[in-house]
């Protein structure tokens, strides 16, 4: 996933929802793109997504290490930026002129 929120993303829930919201969005989504009824080259994509999805957050504890994962790849996608109180400009020394 390329986002950071991918699982939740792909089942259209927030990152709190409960076992139950899990469910009702993973199977209004299985409905939708299931190949018996959908046969776009889209939908049996969507299918694969919409099944790891769920299987990852139904889980208490594979949901707990994706929500751990994303937290500590968060932190280290983001760039670490000087503190602002910290003048990035070189001052000069007393023997450089």
């Amino acid at each position: 996933m390329t986002d950071n929120k991918g699982y939740y993303v792909v089942l259209g829930v927030s990152e709190k929802a409960s076992y139950k919201q899990i469910k009702y969005a993973y199977r209004r989504l299985a409905r939708k793109y299931h190949p018996d009824r959908n046969n776009s080259v889209y939908a049996e994509e969507m299918i694969k997504k919409i099944n790891t999805a769920f299987e990852v957050l139904s889980d208490e504890t594979k949901r707990a290490q994706y929500d751990k994962m994303e937290f500590d790849n968060l932190q280290e996608i983001e760039p670490k930026q000087a503190p602002a109180h910290i003048n990035p400009k070189r001052s000069k020394m007393a023997n450089e002129s």
